[in-house]
């Protein structure tokens, strides 16, 4: 009876433990439903809502449906229950009409474009007067107004960040030709994030934020615009530095045109990212106009900075080198009184980076070499050392050389950078040019002495060396000439003492045979 009694009460408590489980898992999924229904509200509006709702003239001719507003669809606006989604193969064309949208979902954005969808702004009202904001109530961050994963082009309008995450990050492929992009001074991120491609061909951008107003992880391209920020923060860059950026990102930024103005920096050009400008006007008040530890093409435009060095070139530690190149006639680049155009910070001293300029003009930054080889002199000799100077394997002119000799007394280095043997042994010479250094070593031999000379023809006293006659023995330096002279005479006397005995023989050999 008392075992039944256990078993009974096992299993009542066994089913308590159930009941708990199975509470907490409703629980859980009545969660899971609400966030699910909030987040399908979010991004359920489609062109026919816009339609049904009475807050726009939609039309669709040959695939393309226009949404013209007709009111403004603002925060807490009944009309507005969801923000707006375009589904992949829509293509839609949104005229703001010189009103407004806000998004609706906090913490959303107030219009996605999915993959395979095509999405245009334009604004036909006669004041261009239309928006689009974020959403309000989301907290410190929220997404951005708009994210592009497909075709995105915008026309016109105004796009105010706020708050949040930005006005635009794109993932696929975007087309700016106008409109006017703002970013508050309490911004947290960018006006622009493009992780696609993205090219700028007009528009205003105003930024007031400690921010990037432009952030290219990707390739961006600019043709045109106005650029303004009073922050001072950088304004187009990657924000992603030396080993921190993804092995698959390729961040190419090509300027061609456009006009831009900074408190900060303008250009930030991170290793394995690149930088071409061709054109535009560059301006920074404070900062460098370009910032480059990747690599920079300039072949025109205006750069300049009003109170630093335009282009500032670092190569750190372990980082791949930088590289700029300058050419053109079409280049400007202006810096502050007293400052080089291009300044080159080597935090380590086991970088080797310099700035020179080739046989065609062009101004080349990058890792330097100077070629020169080891000598050997003879005393007295007087050389130019054979000097070339290499940026990123280019030749360049040799700027600001200087040579100095270790051991004055061995090899003398003279004005004009020649040097001079002065006695034999060794010295080590250090050359510097274009902000690089090599030292060579020199060896100084004596000088070899000619036969015939004094071994010191300065000093009177020195015995003079002997030389050899190949028909006579070795005589001194001084009598060489008289004894051969006298060897002359010798036998011109021999030859007449012959022919006198000769006709005294024959005189008596005549008379005798008479």
């Amino acid at each position: 009876m008392n075992m039944k009694i256990i078993i009974i009460h096992k299993k009542i408590k066994g089913g308590k433990k159930l009941m708990r489980k199975s509470l907490k898992m409703l629980v859980l999924l009545v969660v899971m439903a609400v966030i699910l229904t909030i987040c399908g509200s979010a991004y359920a509006a489609t062109v026919n809502n816009f339609k049904d709702w009475g807050v726009a003239d939609v039309q669709e001719s040959e695939g393309v449906h226009t949404i013209k507003l007709t009111k403004n669809l603002t925060d807490g606006d009944p009309k507005l229950s969801q923000d707006l989604i375009i589904n992949e193969g829509e293509k839609v064309i949104l005229d703001l009409n010189g009103f407004t949208l806000q998004g609706y979902t906090a913490g959303c954005e107030t219009i996605l474009v999915n993959a395979g969808a095509e999405l245009t702004i334009v604004d036909n009202s006669a004041g261009k007067t239309g928006k689009i904001i974020p959403a309000t109530g989301a907290g410190d961050v929220q997404l951005p107004v708009i994210r592009n994963n497909g075709t995105l082009k915008i026309e016109g309008g105004t796009f105010e960040q706020n708050d949040a995450y930005g006005t635009i990050i794109n993932w696929g492929t975007a087309n700016i030709n106008g409109g006017t992009f703002v970013q508050e001074e309490d911004a947290k991120w960018s006006i622009l994030d493009n992780k696609g491609s993205l090219t700028i061909n007009n528009g205003d951008f105003d930024g007031a934020a400690s921010f990037w107003m432009v952030r290219n992880e990707a390739n961006l391209t600019v043709t045109g615009g106005d650029f303004d920020s009073t922050g001072n923060a950088n304004m187009i860059g990657s924000i992603y530095e030396g080993e921190s950026l993804p092995a698959e990102n390729n961040v190419s930024t090509t300027i061609e045109n456009g006009t831009f103005n900074s408190e900060g920096g303008i250009f930030v050009v991170y290793e394995g990212t690149d930088l071409a400008i061709s054109g535009g006007e560059i301006t920074s008040v404070q900062s460098n106009a370009v910032y480059n530890a990747g690599n920079t093409t300039i072949t025109g435009g205006t750069i300049k900075s009003e109170n630093s060095s335009a282009i500032q070139v670092v190569h750190k530690e372990g980082e791949e080198t930088p590289t700029v190149t300058i050419s053109g006639e079409n280049v400007k680049i202006t810096s502050a009184e007293g400052n080089d155009n291009i300044v080159i910070n080597n935090p380590s001293d086991t970088t080797n980076v310099a700035v020179g300029t080739d046989e065609n003009g062009n101004t080349v930054v990058g890792e330097a070499e100077i070629i020169v080889n080891d000598l050997e002199v003879t005393v007295g000799e007087t050389v130019t050392l054979d000097v070339t100077v290499k940026i990123n394997g280019t030749e360049v002119t040799p700027e600001n050389m200087t040579i100095v000799s270790s051991d004055d007394e061995i090899v003398k280095v003279n004005d004009d950078n020649t040097i001079t043997a002065l006695a034999a042994g060794d010295a080590v010479l250090t050359i510097s040019a274009n902000g690089v250094e090599k030292q060579i070593n020199v060896t100084v031999a004596e000088k070899a002495v000619d036969p015939g000379e004094t071994t010191d023809p300065e000093d009177p006293t020195t015995p003079p060396e002997e030389t050899t006659d190949p028909e006579n023995e070795a005589v001194s330096g001084e009598d060489s000439e008289i004894v051969q002279t006298g060897d002359y005479i010798y036998i011109v006397v021999a030859i007449l003492v012959l022919v006198v005995l000769g006709n005294v023989v024959y005189t008596i050999k005549k008379k005798h045979n008479k």
